[in-house]
């Protein structure tokens, strides 16, 4: 892990001296998303997990120092916290912003603000930008499209009841994106467009095969982690299922959420799949958090997950999938070619391992 001032040492380094306040902004936010990624116990995890990744997040962010170490898993706190620091180092003028439950927003130029947010309230970055206004640099909302060179839907954008903000033209976020080498050519949600309109008339398996396995997808989902992998692939899921293909396969698509206790922090470690029991057209696909990628599997590599005891979490159409596996009379697993199967799924690789 680095520190907050290896970082800011780093941006010093890279970033043109020549760029304006609206370029700065832009690039701390990719900069940002590069270093970090969210935190699945806050994201997936029961009220007890969410709760406990909350507050720690608000001591670590009221008590960090130039000297503390980033860890690569926050929450939106620690990473508003993490981008104020570094912007107010590079000369910008930042508040943070946050909405406890009012009619207009919260603003503060310290930490302090971070004190008073009680559970699961937002809070975000704003940067003043000459002869404009203040916009709201939503780095955690933005995540998984900054790391995989989307289009940002969360950099200089409002909401209806947001008072004090500016919203700027999806025109001038492209152009100031553009303007900092985010992309060479085209952003990735527009690629991947094309190989969807390439393979239309082709089963939804075929669809997912030429994406998943496509050169340039798999380059740019290796820093994503599995949060951000997770949103990323239900975009595409959502792209894939539109119009006529979504009345099709209905409910028989869907994503699930797996969990196994780890048996040395106690804590549990999750991952997710997406799965088809459409029929002519059945697959799953489990994300691997080594490779960081999904990874299609067979039916007796699900029984063999959920044996060494991985579950599936609560959620819309969990019954659904659970009763298909069922259905079908799944021959036993050869242990032997799956011994680092569960590894591989469900842990990061800086993780230590005892299962």
């Amino acid at each position: 892990m680095k520190t907050r001032a290896q970082l800011l040492e780093e941006v010093k380094a890279i970033m043109p001296q020549n760029y304006d306040d609206m370029q700065k902004a832009a690039f701390l936010a990719n900069f940002v998303a590069q270093q970090v990624s969210f935190d699945e116990h806050f994201w997936w995890g029961n009220s007890k997990e969410r709760k406990e990744a909350y507050e720690n997040a608000k001591r670590q962010a009221i008590t960090s120092k130039s000297t503390s170490k980033v860890p690569r898993k926050l929450i939106c706190i620690t990473i508003t916290s993490l981008y104020v620091y570094l912007a107010k180092n590079m000369g910008l003028d930042v508040q943070y912003i946050a909405n406890f439950g009012g009619e207009e927003n919260v603003w503060s130029e310290n930490n302090k603000i971070i004190s008073q947010l009680k559970a699961f309230e937002h809070i975000a970055p704003s940067i003043k930008i000459k002869d404009r206004g203040y916009i709201k640099v939503d780095v955690q909302r933005d995540l998984h499209n900054l790391q995989t060179h989307c289009k940002p839907r969360f950099f200089g954008s409002k909401t209806m009841d947001e008072t004090g903000i500016i919203e700027l033209t999806d025109e001038e976020i492209d152009k100031v994106f553009r303007s900092i080498n985010y992309i060479d050519k085209e952003y990735t949600d527009t690629y991947i467009d094309d190989i969807l309109e390439k393979n239309k008339e082709l089963p939804l398996s075929k669809k997912f095969k030429a994406i998943f396995t496509d050169e340039r997808f798999l380059k740019e989902i290796q820093n994503s982690k599995c949060v951000e992998a997770w949103n990323f692939y239900k975009n595409i899921t959502q792209k894939a299922l539109k119009d006529r293909i979504k009345e099709q396969y209905g409910t028989n698509v869907s994503f699930f959420i797996t969990y196994i206790k780890n048996s040395k922090s106690k804590k549990r470690e999750y991952s997710f799949g997406i799965y088809s029991i459409q029929k002519d057209d059945e697959w799953i696909y489990m994300f691997s958090k080594r490779r960081n990628k999904l990874i299609e599997i067979t039916l007796e590599e699900m029984k063999y997950l959920l044996e060494k005891g991985i579950e599936i979490k609560d959620m819309p159409g969990k019954n659904i999938f659970l009763n298909y596996l069922k259905r079908n009379n799944i021959v036993d697993t050869k242990k032997d070619k799956l011994s680092d199967f569960i590894e591989d799924i469900m842990y990061d690789d800086e993780q230590e391992i005892d299962l």
